[in-house]
Protein backbone atom coordinates (compact mmCIF):
# COMPACT_ATOMS: atom_id res chain seq x y z
CA UNK A 1 0.00 0.00 0.00
CA UNK A 2 1.31 3.48 -0.79
CA UNK A 3 2.61 5.52 2.43
CA UNK A 4 -0.05 8.40 3.27
CA UNK A 5 0.78 11.61 5.59
CA UNK A 6 3.12 13.99 5.84
CA UNK A 7 7.09 13.59 4.79
CA UNK A 8 9.22 14.33 6.83
CA UNK A 9 10.74 14.98 10.47
CA UNK A 10 9.37 18.16 11.39
CA UNK A 11 6.99 17.26 13.92
CA UNK A 12 9.21 15.22 15.76
CA UNK A 13 11.87 17.69 15.58
CA UNK A 14 9.68 19.98 17.37
CA UNK A 15 8.40 18.11 19.73
CA UNK A 16 11.95 17.23 20.68
CA UNK A 17 12.30 21.08 20.70
CA UNK A 18 9.99 22.12 23.28
CA UNK A 19 11.71 23.34 26.50
CA UNK A 20 10.81 23.20 29.92
CA UNK A 21 10.20 27.55 30.31
CA UNK A 22 7.21 28.64 28.51
CA UNK A 23 7.59 30.32 25.19
CA UNK A 24 5.34 32.19 22.94
CA UNK A 25 3.74 29.16 20.56
CA UNK A 26 3.20 31.19 17.96
CA UNK A 27 7.57 32.14 17.52
CA UNK A 28 7.96 28.49 18.08
CA UNK A 29 5.44 27.36 15.52
CA UNK A 30 6.96 29.63 13.12
CA UNK A 31 10.67 28.44 13.93
CA UNK A 32 9.83 24.97 13.98
CA UNK A 33 8.15 24.72 10.81
CA UNK A 34 5.14 23.49 12.06
CA UNK A 35 1.43 24.81 12.90
CA UNK A 36 0.12 25.37 16.24
CA UNK A 37 -2.82 23.20 15.67
CA UNK A 38 -0.37 20.07 15.84
CA UNK A 39 1.44 21.41 19.07
CA UNK A 40 -2.20 22.11 20.74
CA UNK A 41 -2.46 17.90 19.81
CA UNK A 42 0.62 16.93 21.54
CA UNK A 43 -1.54 13.47 23.00
CA UNK A 44 -1.78 12.79 18.99
CA UNK A 45 1.52 14.18 17.49
CA UNK A 46 4.06 13.70 20.43
CA UNK A 47 6.21 10.68 19.02
CA UNK A 48 9.29 12.36 20.07
CA UNK A 49 9.81 9.89 23.08
CA UNK A 50 10.64 12.93 25.57
CA UNK A 51 9.70 12.74 29.11
CA UNK A 52 6.89 14.90 30.48
CA UNK A 53 3.70 16.74 29.09
CA UNK A 54 3.38 19.06 26.94
CA UNK A 55 1.33 22.02 27.85
CA UNK A 56 -0.24 25.17 25.48
CA UNK A 57 -2.32 27.42 27.72
CA UNK A 58 -2.38 31.10 27.32
CA UNK A 59 -0.52 33.22 30.15
CA UNK A 60 -2.88 35.63 32.58
CA UNK A 61 -0.71 38.58 32.43
CA UNK A 62 0.48 38.78 28.45
CA UNK A 63 -3.12 37.01 27.14
CA UNK A 64 -0.46 35.30 24.87
CA UNK A 65 -0.39 31.53 24.04
CA UNK A 66 2.53 29.50 25.73
CA UNK A 67 4.44 26.05 25.31
CA UNK A 68 6.52 24.31 27.44
CA UNK A 69 7.34 20.68 28.48
CA UNK A 70 7.12 19.39 32.47
CA UNK A 71 9.83 18.05 33.36
CA UNK A 72 7.69 14.66 34.84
Amino acid sequence: PKKTGRKGSNIVNAFKAIPAKPTPVDDFAKKNGVSVAVLRQSKRFDKSGEPGRVHVKKDKESKTLMIWRDAN
